[in-house]
């Protein structure tokens, strides 16, 4: 090799470094910007999913139904916020008004009980000397109280919504323009390929979100039902507080116990302990009746790889990070098996020759 190709090779290398660093760091700086994005391109794949089922039902082109469907899903959503976004504010804000009350009832009652005192007392203790997890607790805590007051602020959220929606709008009517404009900058023998997983990306999302919405459904009515017939208040707001949560799994569920948990502890501990167990009772049937009938359809994402995801993704991005935490885990689940175990891992393995 001569000199002259020593230093062209030398010059690429310092050049793709360069563009991933400069690429990096425009990652972390419009970080947010990305999210949302993802976020209008995760809607989009439902909307653009429903339409083609509506296609198939329906008389009418695919684009019509995709049409169809956002218009539907825009009107339905316009609708409710303007009929219900009010009074669901106004729940929020009384039950907040109620959470001190019944933290100050939960505190009195550990007062009354020594050991229980000092129990709580040895743990923070234990807890307090472990700096790591100390600081990670703390982000942990940090990250909640965001949650929990930007659903008291939605107002605040409205701007993002927008975004996601028109990215969602453009993306469902028109998909081809921006796969294509991926496509045509990947060289042409990967592009069949290329196509192949962009497709298997949709549909793993797609059947994600199915996924969580019945969830979402399934969590919120029995949550709801549930915290009625145990007669703690503000059930329904409850109820719907924990089906908004269930979006995020394993952690938005132990969120949105809390504010019930400390309402039933303001009656009784005895009422405390029969919410904590219909909490329980709530996320054993969405873990193994509603999940296990979706997962069929979709990559099967560990519990301890999307609560290793969540916990990155909120600590380094917030609670947008969070909230997309693990659709993000699908799309590099997805990849992993397409790009490493399909066609490196499996490719070596055929092409060795049999002994």
């Amino acid at each position: 090799m001569n000199s002259h190709t020593t230093r062209s090779h030398i010059l690429y290398a310092i050049g793709v470094t360069v563009l991933v660093i400069l690429f990096g760091l425009l990652l972390g700086q419009l970080a947010d910007v990305w999210l949302l994005s993802f976020g209008g391109v995760l809607l989009a794949v439902a909307l653009h999913g429903s339409g083609a089922v509506l296609a198939q039902r329906v008389p009418v082109p695919k684009s019509a139904a995709v049409a169809i469907v956002c218009v539907l899903f825009f009107v339905f959503s316009g609708v409710a916020a303007w009929f219900m976004g009010p009074g669901f504010i106004d729940s929020l804000i009384q039950l907040r008004d109620e959470l001190p009350a019944a933290l100050e009832s939960a505190r009195e009652y550990v007062d009354t009980h020594p050991a229980l005192s000092q129990l709580i007392d040895t743990t923070s203790q234990k807890v307090s000397n472990l700096e790591p997890g100390a600081g990670l607790l703390g982000k942990l805590g940090n990250l909640f109280s965001t949650a929990l007051g930007a659903l008291s602020a939605m107002g605040g959220a409205i701007i993002g919504i927008f975004v996601v929606g028109v990215i969602a709008i453009y993306a469902a009517l028109s998909p081809q323009s921006y796969t294509g404009a991926l496509l045509a900058v990947i060289p042409p023998r990967h592009r069949s390929r290329s196509k192949t997983i962009l497709s298997a990306l949709a549909s793993s999302l797609r059947w994600w979100l199915v996924g969580r919405v019945a969830s979402m459904v399934v969590v919120g009515t029995l949550t709801w039902l549930g915290l009625w017939f145990l007669g703690v208040p503000s059930a329904g707001t409850l109820g719907a507080l924990s089906a908004l949560l269930s979006f995020v799994p394993n952690i938005g569920p132990i969120v949105s116990a809390i504010p019930a948990i400390l309402l039933g502890l303001g009656q009784s501990p005895t009422m405390a302990v029969y919410v904590v167990g219909l909490f329980a009772l709530v996320q054993i049937i969405e873990s193994y009746v509603v999940t296990p009938l979706i997962q069929q359809r979709v990559v099967a994402l560990p519990p301890a790889i999307i609560i290793i995801v969540q916990l990155a993704f909120g600590t380094a991005l917030g609670l947008l990070g969070l909230l997309f935490a693990t659709p993000l885990a699908v799309v590099m689940m997805v990849l992993v098996q397409k790009l490493w175990i399909e066609d490196v891992l499996d490719q070596k393995g055929t092409s060795q020759p049999s002994e």
